[in-house]
């Protein structure tokens, strides 16, 4: 494949990807001015049980038929599908029968019914057609890119008409609904394949081998990545929890866009040198070091254009979330190169190591439980989540580093001096970047973070060249 072939497959899937993701913000800042605060935290829990759900369910059926030799085959796909509707079947049947206890978690049990309502989602997810991961396989994008696109087009176009008839957070519900009712059309309509299923012992075995331990890892990451939110909803009002949920998902949702760009990216490239310890080590450092890069300028946007922007999508309203924004976007930058760490996990069939890193993670979250249980504020919680991440971090490069495919020494000094640009610019950021002069701060820090980028890629002389070298030949 040529480099114009491979640049051109990156820029659809990052369209598709930064489009569906605006189109979801704008959504969500539609319905926060037109409900009211305690509501859009009423919302916000629909998102967390979602998540969790998602993420203790997922056993990596998406990336095993890009990464296993024969995920192309029809056979594969066939079981592949089966799979993929049992768990949706499970993961809907769980949410309505935990639907009371989970009502009753979050302090609102006359919203029972709306939890009932929501297993429908998961049941509706299971049954996508996976032909669009089958087909990334040769770095198309373009069906991954659209399935996003497109529902989150119309559901951003409704939302306003949905507020209107629904003033509250049945509004959030029902376009959350819609979305993934959409998606599902759109991955049937897009296939070259029909949907089938198929049952073969051997392949189902493979599954279940490939997956355990990405399953026991999404439930810790789903106990730790939405459990901290889970945590303030808990322990503080839901004017509070809209607030903070406001603020965190508009780090969050660039920052998973970022992640699941490389991970669709690099994946294959990756997975393709699997087998060669030497080249390994040399694309999973670029690629560690691009998405620290990328986190680095997440977390510094973050500081700088976060009070602006956020005051300028949600309103005035939202002003006690700024404090918060610093140390999520530093929790959000470690987590980025985390993700990196798992890429290369999988494409190494090394899935344990994911586990590792998740179940070093925890000790974050265990912190975080204390800590709210003491009555402690938010920014401690976030501070116990920033410790936990850096900790199942050097958790994941010390394993992968074991197994020799990075390389500790060639990682660390890169590593280092990214986090000492972004304590140094985070401190000097936090008392000129307020949200007071939203044109003014969004030039300024926008100039800023393009001047540290231009330096650190001009510097970076060695991650350019391999990089282009992986562009030139992904399939080496």
């Amino acid at each position: 494949m040529s480099v114009r072939s491979i640049l051109m497959s990156g820029l659809i899937l990052t369209s598709g990807r930064v489009s569906g993701a605006l189109f979801g913000l704008i959504r969500n800042v539609l319905i926060a001015r037109f409900i009211s605060i305690e509501n859009f935290g009423i919302a916000a829990t629909f998102a967390v049980v979602i998540s969790v759900v998602e993420l203790i369910s997922d056993i990596g059926i998406d990336r095993m038929i890009v990464q296993a030799k024969d995920g192309a085959t029809e056979i594969f796909q066939k079981n592949a599908q089966f799979v993929h509707a049992l768990r949706g079947i499970a993961t809907s049947i769980l949410i309505f029968v935990c639907a009371s206890p989970i009502a009753v978690f979050f302090k609102i049990p006359d919203v029972i019914w709306a939890f009932q309502i929501l297993a429908l989602t998961p049941l509706l997810k299971g049954f996508i057609h996976l032909d669009i991961a089958r087909v990334q396989r040769e770095m198309n994008f373009l069906p991954a890119a659209v399935i996003i696109f497109v529902p989150q087009f119309i559901v951003m176009c409704l939302a306003i008409p949905f507020c209107l008839v629904f003033d509250d957070y049945r509004a959030a519900l029902y376009l959350s609904m819609l979305q993934v009712f959409l998606q599902l059309c759109t991955s049937h309509a897009l296939a070259n394949r029909l949907y089938r299923w198929a049952v073969t012992r051997e392949t189902l075995e493979r599954i279940f081998h490939f997956g355990w331990p990405l399953v026991l890892n999404g439930f810790i990451v789903g106990l730790i990545s939405q459990g901290d939110k889970a945590l303030v909803g808990r322990f503080f009002s839901l004017e509070v929890f809209g607030v903070f949920t406001a603020a965190y998902g508009l780090v969050f949702l660039f920052a998973s866009i970022v992640v699941s760009i490389l991970q669709s990216y690099f994946l294959p490239m990756l997975s393709k040198d699997s087998e060669n310890s030497s080249i390994l080590q040399k694309r999973s450092l670029v690629v560690l070091q691009i998405s620290a890069v990328i986190g680095l300028m997440l977390s510094l946007g973050t500081s700088m254009l976060g009070p602006s922007i956020l005051l300028m999508l949600y309103g005035p309203q939202f002003e006690t979330a700024i404090p918060f924004l610093a140390l999520i976007g530093i929790f959000q930058a470690i987590r980025m190169a985390r993700s990196c760490l798992n890429t290369v996990a999988i494409a190494s069939r090394l899935t344990t190591v994911a586990l590792y890193m998740s179940l070093s993670r925890v000790i974050g979250f265990g912190l975080a439980i204390t800590f709210a249980v003491l009555g402690s504020t938010i920014d401690v919680l976030l501070i116990c989540s920033v410790v936990g991440e850096l900790i199942a971090f050097i958790t994941g490069i010390v394993f992968l580093s074991y197994y020799g495919k990075i390389s500790i020494r060639d990682a660390v000094p890169s590593l280092l001096l990214f986090s000492i640009i972004g304590v140094v610019c985070s401190v000097f950021s936090e008392n000129f970047f307020i949200g007071k002069n939203w044109f003014f701060e969004i030039g300024t820090g926008s100039l800023f973070l393009a001047g540290i980028l231009l330096v650190i890629i001009l510097c970076m002389k060695r991650m350019r060249s391999e990089f282009l070298y992986m562009l030139r030949d992904p399939h080496n």
